[in-house]
């Protein structure tokens, strides 16, 4: 993805309608933009819309009003299987949820994202799990599968990482270190962080 914005936001609204009630706004004219480079995070406590906010950027809701834009391109003219393409090519995600292939190892669990051996047991002692590299993903613990989930996402070295709340199953000590090491490592490629942690907040440029 070879331009200026990567991801924008221009006065975007969303208002849920329901007959008979008044519109609920979830957010309205938010205005931003995802550069190279750039590391920036949606804050708020839980509830506030910020997983809706990733929906609609991730083309999974559209907007009520206003323009979203990835690489430039309005959204709204893209098929859907041309918004698959650019998702699955350029964005890296990684939820609270950390899906990961049960019967897989979890060194093969990160390889699955078109990396080496190498590069994905690099990322697994980097992010503190590489001890557990032949354990089958069925069989760890949410800290450790949320860490395998972002050595995965990280080691792929997508254009863009969206991160939702990644770490909420580890300390926060542990957490802190996370975040700190994946923001160092994304160097030019931006990084958006849609969180409830002040460990996340912390390295991101706040919207």
């Amino acid at each position: 993805m070879d331009c200026k914005t990567l991801i924008g936001f221009e006065a975007v609204s969303l208002v849920y309608s329901v007959a008979g009630k008044p519109n609920k706004v979830i957010f309205d004219d938010l205005t931003f933009s995802v550069e190279p480079g750039s590391i920036m995070a949606v804050v708020g406590r839980s509830g506030s819309g910020k997983s809706t906010v990733l929906d609609v950027a991730y083309g999974k809701l559209p907007p009520s009003s206003g323009r979203v834009s990835w690489c430039d391109r309005d959204l709204s003219s893209l098929r859907e299987s041309e918004a698959q393409h650019i998702r699955r090519a350029n964005i890296g995600y990684v939820d609270q949820k950390a899906l990961l292939l049960g019967d897989l190892t979890v060194l093969k669990n990160v390889m699955c994202g078109g990396v080496d051996k190498t590069t994905a047991h690099s990322w697994l002692e980097k992010l503190g799990v590489a001890d557990i590299s032949e354990s089958r993903g069925a069989k760890i613990s949410g800290g450790e599968a949320q860490r395998v989930a972002l050595a995965r996402a990280i080691a792929a070295d997508a254009e863009i990482l969206v991160l939702a709340d990644p770490t909420t199953a580890v300390d926060s000590v542990t957490e802190q270190e996370i975040a700190q090491r994946v923001a160092h490592h994304r160097g030019p490629k931006p990084t958006l962080f849609f969180t409830t942690s002040p460990a996340w907040a912390a390295v991101g440029a706040e919207l």
